[in-house]
């Protein structure tokens, strides 16, 4: 290889599957990153969810994985970028609020010491995982606004104020659980640093860099179990949320409104996709998505009723959803009953997060379809280095 280019790692783990991929960083040549092997790993669908079950279960999958991706490539990953969707991470939002009687100078260090303060509050919580989550890693932070005697500014330091007041948002996750994941890679990959992000904020940075996106937008996230929803606010990811329910929720409707299987859903839904059913089991196809419908809605109201956002829902919605689903959310979106009372008379405008919002940013090996969580965290890694 050249001095301009370089192979790193990426691995999506999702809500109930696992991507990996080795990618070719290319600085001077177009594409400028090439997926040379990726391969995701699905989850079997089950009735129920359990949380020992869920974990051992996605770690078997990174092992697989790697073992797929390393086997198909021989270059040695110079690091490797992980990407992590809901459950595997929580977000909380707080308002950090410092007033003084006498008029005080706005500092940096002022702002970091409040911020550590609230951090410091934030890790004595239990997460999300019980036991597995009382020793939580912070994978991102961001103060997405800062008010000075209740006026938001974005030059904050070296001003006189006597109210400071600010907004963080921080997105954590169980430790022991990050643990398990790094082990797994290293002891495939040796020691190599080791980065963690999470998918909303993965695609909204992609996407700010080859998308005409709003000050206001939202991004909604759908995986296999859970759904993240992001919200962007002055051109900063402000706020995220998840709700669980995922794409695997249709299957389990579809299978409790026919009798099949769960797993005999998949390839039922896929006829239903291309057209190839017959016109009583279409209805019946119908029926469930419209009970799938109403259970997603459902978590998107109580994410947005416990928001206290004081905005309505922006108009410009960035979806990412694997393709077999795009039709079916896209119409669960227009129909929601938030979003068509919060837009209007105008129907909000859905933006694809696929390949061609990518565009030629990047490319595969084998010119097949690009798996466009494992192409977005490809992308960011990039950015980084």
């Amino acid at each position: 290889m050249s001095s301009h280019e370089h192979v790193f790692a990426v691995f999506d783990i999702s809500s109930s599957s696992v991507a990996g991929a080795h990618v070719l960083s290319r600085t001077d040549t177009c594409p400028n990153a090439l997926i040379l092997t990726s391969v995701r790993i699905d989850a079997v669908v089950t009735d129920d969810i359990n949380i020992q079950r869920f974990i051992t279960q996605a770690n078997r999958s990174l092992e697989q994985v790697i073992s797929t991706i390393r086997a198909q490539d021989v270059h040695k990953p110079s690091h490797i970028q992980i990407s992590l969707a809901s459950p595997w991470y929580s977000t909380e939002t707080r308002i950090i609020s410092y007033r003084s009687e006498k008029p005080f100078i706005c500092t940096k260090k002022l702002v970091e010491s409040l911020v550590d303060t609230e951090i410091a509050d934030i890790k004595k919580t239990d997460g999300p995982f019980g036991s597995y989550g009382k020793d939580s890693v912070i994978i991102e932070k961001q103060l997405s606004g800062i008010k000075l005697n209740g006026y938001l500014t974005h030059e904050p330091y070296d001003k006189k104020a006597t109210e400071l007041e600010c907004t963080l948002t921080v997105t954590i996750a169980p430790k022991t659980v990050l643990d398990l994941f790094s082990d797994t890679l290293r002891r495939s990959y040796g020691a190599r640093p080791i980065r963690f992000t999470t998918g909303a904020f993965t695609a909204f940075i992609v996407a700010r860099d080859r998308l005409p996106i709003e000050e206001s937008c939202m991004i909604v996230d759908v995986g296999e179990e859970v759904t993240d929803v992001a919200f962007v606010t002055a051109g900063m990811l402000a706020y995220q949320h998840s709700f669980p329910v995922g794409t695997f929720g249709l299957y389990r409707a579809l299978a409790k409104e026919g009798g099949d299987m769960v797993t005999e859903s998949k390839a039922l839904l896929e006829a239903y996709r291309i057209n190839k059913v017959a016109p009583q089991t279409k209805k019946r196809i119908e029926r469930a998505i419209l009970a799938y419908s109403k259970e997603w809605q459902k978590g998107l109201q109580q994410v947005l009723e416990t928001g206290h956002y004081g905005w309505r829902v922006p108009h410009q919605i960035l979806l990412m959803v694997n393709e077999r689903f795009e039709t079916i959310m896209t119409s669960v979106l227009v129909k929601d009953p938030i979003i068509k009372h919060s837009c209007g008379a105008v129907e909000p405008r859905i933006t694809y997060i696929d390949e061609s919002t990518l565009g030629t940013a990047i490319g595969t090996v084998s010119h097949e379809h690009i798996d466009i969580p494992i192409a977005t965290t490809a992308l960011f890694a990039q950015r980084l280095v």
